[in-house]
């Protein structure tokens, strides 16, 4: 019903095809693709830092923000353009 994981394959995964999920990240090494996806995308409730964020969230926080569909439209819209005008 909910992806946990600390990877940015799964975060990602979880984003585009709409599941409930929370990322977890600890090793601030490997964080900044997680971090660079909660600022771009907003998702101060699915992408934590500390386990004792999650004693706080429920499972509507865990749902994928409508809004972030739609920037994913835009950027693939936007991406499929610069290919276009380039190749």
């Amino acid at each position: 019903s909910c992806v946990f994981t600390d990877s940015f394959h799964g975060a990602v995964f979880s984003l585009k095809f709409k599941r409930r999920f929370v990322a977890y990240y600890s090793d601030f090494t490997r964080a900044s693709r997680l971090i660079d996806l909660q600022n771009k995308f907003c998702l101060n409730k699915n992408i934590i830092s500390q386990r004792r964020q999650l004693e706080h969230l429920s499972a509507s926080d865990m749902e994928v923000p409508g809004s972030v569909c739609e920037s994913m439209a835009h950027l693939k819209h936007e991406s499929e353009k610069f290919l276009i005008n380039n190749l």
